[in-house]
């Protein structure tokens, strides 16, 4: 019994999984058929426009390089011993000659160069034990910059050859010169690398160990036709080319040979002049603003157009307006009002007559009225026999009589009692007593 459950649940599990699935992929389906169409339709392409110069172009090379100590000196002990006098502080700046420490033994350390007391690790009356680094010194103005430079690279360089060297986190370039190149390469994977030098005289604030960069400068021509890069465009062939418009608004390739290049600007051989207008393109922009949820709805259902919508001004019998005669006037410009009587106790309603002839057409049905419009002359007749009686509810019987078809709902039209007042507003009543079948 409990497999039982298990099964049903995994199955249950596994059906409401492949529901989802298929909504998911009903939905993308969708998507693809209505709404990618929809968002891509009504498309323009769009080009930026180029102008062709002239100008000069110089291509440099970049290698990452680290600020380090050119000339330091460590001093240490020989023996074991105390430290019996102490000279400096660190950070204080020595000279040559300058006296440091004097140990127990009696060796006395002194600066061999000018430069600056980086540390001491040690105060009078210390023990020390043999090897023991005591002091150091220095030269913080004179540093070297290190960089690697792989051997595609490395053949362009030379002793002596300018560069600018900018240390990156103070915004800082120095302009100095290649001082010595290292020929016994350090290999890394597949590719030699050969150390690079470079001599730098900073202020205090440029240390050791800070990262920098080395440019070095590499080929450049001056006076030559030069473009945009982002001007250039290439066919299968990876041959460039730029777009030139025509005279017809068309855009034709029209192919360039190209020189120097400095990652913005390119040196153009052949195939333009300076003061050339060229384009390329931009991308694509929709005509239409935006895509709104009553565009994805009308994309997916379609729309509904309703000619004539007549729902809401009502069907014979329900009081809409009639498709007859407009009331007429009396004259002095005003209509009279809907069910009124004139003076002389006639009526004037004109929607009374005619929606006397509009509830004759059930009455066909019962075989009462076969002639709409035979019916409609009799309502007609209605209005001065109306009048003779001097009274308007032998009109108004004529005009309230019939009720809409049944036909409408699907139901076969039935007959009603009162659409025998069509037929009794069809006759009139004679003054001397009798009746007169008006046809």
């Amino acid at each position: 019994m409990p497999d039982h459950k298990h099964r049903k649940k995994t199955l249950l599990r596994t059906l409401k999984w492949l529901l989802t699935l298929l909504i998911l992929g009903v939905v993308g389906l969708l998507a693809w058929i209505y709404l990618i169409p929809m968002i891509t339709a009504d498309a323009v392409t769009v080009y930026d426009s180029y102008t062709v110069q002239t100008g000069d172009i110089h291509t440099t090379k970049s290698f990452s390089a680290t600020l380090s100590v050119k000339k330091s000196e460590t001093f240490t002990t020989s023996e074991e011993c105390t430290v019996r006098e102490i000279y400096v502080q660190s950070g204080d700046e020595v000279k040559k000659g300058d006296q440091l420490i004097l140990l127990s033994t009696g060796e006395l350390f002194t600066a061999s160069f000018e430069g600056v007391v980086n540390e001491i690790r040690v105060k009078a009356g210390d023990w020390l034990w043999r090897n023991f680094t005591v002091v150091q010194i220095c030269d913080l103005e004179h540093l070297e910059v290190s960089m690697n430079v792989d051997e595609y690279d490395v053949k362009e360089l030379s002793i002596g050859q300018a560069c600018t060297v900018s240390v990156i986190s103070l915004g800082m370039d120095f302009d100095t010169a290649i001082a010595h190149i290292n020929r016994v390469s350090q290999a890394q994977g597949n590719v030699a690398f050969y150390s690079v030098t470079c001599d730098l005289t900073v202020p205090e604030n440029v240390l050791p160990g800070m990262q920098a960069t080395v440019t070095l400068a590499s080929d450049s021509v001056a006076g030559v036709v030069t473009l945009d890069i982002a001007a250039l465009a290439f066919d299968e062939n990876r041959d460039p080319f730029v777009l030139v418009k025509q005279s017809d608004g068309t855009y034709v390739e029209t192919p360039v040979e190209t020189g120097l290049s400095d990652g913005m600007t390119v040196e153009i051989k052949s195939g333009l002049s300076a003061g050339q207008t060229v384009y390329a393109v931009a991308g694509t922009e929709s005509v239409k603003a935006a895509v709104t949820l009553e565009d994805l709805y009308q994309m997916i259902v379609g729309q509904k157009v309703v000619i004539n919508d007549q729902s809401s001004r009502g069907g014979p019998g329900e009081g809409g307006p009639p498709s007859g005669d407009m009331p007429q006037g009396d004259g002095t410009g005003t209509l009279p009002a809907m069910g009124e009587t004139s003076a002389d106790g006639t009526a004037t309603d004109a929607t009374a007559a005619t929606d006397a002839a509009t509830s004759a057409q059930p009455a066909a049905a019962d075989g009462t009225a076969t002639d709409a419009t035979a019916a409609t002359d009799a309502a007609t007749s209605a209005q001065p026999a109306a009048t003779d009686a001097g009274t308007a509810d032998t009109a108004a019987s004529a005009t309230g009589a019939g009720t809409p078809p049944q036909g409408l709902s699907g139901q076969q039209p039935q007959t009603n009692p009162s659409s025998d007042a069509a037929t009794d507003a069809a006759t009139t009543t004679d003054p001397e007593g009798g009746s007169t079948d008006v046809q």
